[in-house]
């Protein structure tokens, strides 16, 4: 689970912007795993 959420928290850290996207992915990340 971390290892594949890491990549998308850093990536936010890059582009402060896909903020809203993160949170998105993070709720499929959550359901699915």
């Amino acid at each position: 689970y971390n290892l594949v959420r890491a990549p998308v928290l850093e990536n936010n850290k890059v582009v402060g912007m896909v903020s809203p996207n993160s949170l998105v992915l993070d709720g499929l990340y959550k359901t699915f795993q």
